[in-house]
């Protein structure tokens, strides 16, 4: 995961196809764990650069959330 922080704003935004498989592969827990213990007001993933993404990883990042 590469998150890019600005104005206390963290972006992650992964390319390619996103489904409940792989997410993992994209952000891990103790990745958004340290974001959202860090000075950060909000987490935001684009899905700009991502081909397809299923419910099932959406519903797993809001988990995280």
């Amino acid at each position: 995961m590469s998150a890019t922080v600005r104005n206390k704003v963290a972006i992650i935004a992964p390319q390619g196809f996103i489904d409940g498989n792989n997410i993992t592969s994209f952000v891990t827990s103790e990745e958004l764990r340290y974001l959202m213990d860090s000075e950060v007001n909000a987490i935001f993933f684009s899905l700009k650069h991502v081909a397809y993404f299923s419910i099932t990883a959406v519903s797993y990042l809001s988990d995280l959330c």
